[in-house]
């Protein structure tokens, strides 16, 4: 059982991060879930409603290399006993550094717990380049979706995305 009316399995991944990281925004229901920084918004909808939680990941969980801003976790609708992780890198413009910043992220060993049973990538930005020419965004999305088998997307800032 994951954590509900003061249970803990201290074999998930909430457990594991939460005896170590204070999250910032508490395990609870969700209809909606935001964060931010530095002007930069990601807004998802919980859709069904379930318990969610926020970690910082940059400077708390991963202090050292790349490492992306946040991890929204969420339980599982299809098994409670599993958890989906969407890892979000709230960015200016860099595209290709976020890139690399989430990569890092979803490759670290913190991150292969057996009970994050689906990942998510999303880079949230102002804007995005609108040269069509250039692959690199297509070329990372395939490569997610291979090596992590974990969905890429950019997102707007304040544009709402659904988890």
């Amino acid at each position: 059982m994951i954590l509900f009316m003061g249970q803990k399995n201290k074999m998930d991944i909430y457990s594991v991060l939460i005896d170590r990281y204070e999250p910032e925004k508490p395990l609870k229901e969700y209809k909606c879930i935001s964060t931010k920084e530095n002007g930069i918004c990601y807004r998802a909808n919980v859709e069904p409603v379930r318990n969610v939680a926020v970690f910082q990941v940059d400077g708390c969980i991963i202090n050292t290399g790349n490492k992306c801003d946040k991890l929204i976790l969420s339980v599982n609708p299809e098994s409670t006993n599993t958890w989906l992780g969407h890892f979000i890198e709230l960015k200016g413009q860099d595209i290709h550094h976020a890139i690399s910043q989430l990569e890092s992220t979803i490759a670290n060993p913190i991150f292969q717990h057996n009970t994050l049973s689906k990942k998510y990538a999303r880079i949230v930005a102002q804007s995005f380049p609108a040269n069509r020419a250039d692959p690199t965004m297509e070329r990372a999305r395939n490569r997610f979706r291979e090596r992590y088998d974990c969905e890429l997307k950019n997102i707007k800032s304040n544009q709402p995305d659904t988890i």
